[in-house]
């Protein structure tokens, strides 16, 4: 995808909620579309519970989609995971309120896009948690299909393949690549 404007980062996407809205790591818009992304590292290799304060509750979340009501309600009952399926909730409910209601300049997207993207070791075929977080992911975007927020999920060695074939980055994602490749398992 080409033609986006300067990235924006640690963009806050308020919720109408009171308190401390959700914090994209960078969001980058084109014309009346805006990719909203997260970017994780190894956070995910420890699970955690999904915890959300008072003020997000059903009633309070009339603006959402049904399926991301029910992942809602689902992560506050579900155990710990891999994926920080909360933060990911919050991050949509703010990307959808931004769709609804537009932001504070007037500016109203069309079309917006919530992009996972995440660290992985080159052995993570290997590697229970690389494997227990793809199938989290994999659950998380079959069940907001439908969203008015599309949902991808991309590993960053996928994305520096991607990018491989652009000769004029291709030196950066070489260096990116020899920096950041490893096993884990020997």
């Amino acid at each position: 995808m080409t033609g986006f404007t300067s990235p924006s980062f640690e963009k806050q996407f308020p919720t109408g909620l009171k308190g401390i809205p959700p914090t994209l790591d960078v969001s980058i818009r084109r014309g009346n579309e805006i990719v909203a992304i997260e970017s994780k590292f190894l956070e995910y290799f420890s699970a955690k519970k999904a915890e959300f304060r008072p003020v997000y509750s059903s009633k309070s979340l009339t603006w959402a989609k049904t399926s991301w009501q029910m992942v809602f309600e689902d992560a506050k009952r579900a155990g710990k995971r891999h994926l920080d399926v909360a933060q990911l909730v919050k991050h949509y409910l703010g990307i959808s309120r931004l769709l609804n209601k537009g932001d504070l300049s007037g500016w109203k997207p069309s079309k917006a896009t919530l992009l996972y993207l995440f660290w992985e070791p080159e052995d993570a075929e290997k590697i229970a948690v690389c494997l227990q977080h793809r199938e989290e992911l994999q659950e998380l975007a079959s069940l907001v299909k439908d969203s008015d927020v599309d949902f991808i999920f991309l590993s960053y060695r996928d994305l520096w393949k991607e990018w491989e074939t652009n000769p004029k980055i291709k030196p950066h994602i070489l260096n990116l690549q020899s920096r950041y490749s490893i096993k884990v398992e020997s």
